[in-house]
């Protein structure tokens, strides 16, 4: 069976492809992960790419425009 092209898998595919770990948007304070993009069913216009970091422990993970740096070690 061949691929449905939707905007989501359009989008998921274009984001994996450029090493990012999902969508955020500063101006609503949200973000969602790559393997759950878009839970509210609203991809914003305002939405951008972002990289995945772990959360600060109010929240498992965070999306922003920073790539994470490795962990020493």
């Amino acid at each position: 069976m061949a691929k449905l092209w939707t905007v989501q898998n359009i989008l998921y595919d274009w984001l994996k492809s450029h090493g990012y770990g999902g969508l955020f948007n500063e101006d609503c304070e949200c973000g969602c992960e790559l393997e759950d993009l878009a839970p509210c069913c609203e991809t914003g216009l305002s939405c951008e790419a972002g990289y995945r970091s772990e959360g600060d422990g109010e929240f498992d993970f965070r999306i922003g425009r920073g790539k994470p740096k490795p962990e020493d070690g």
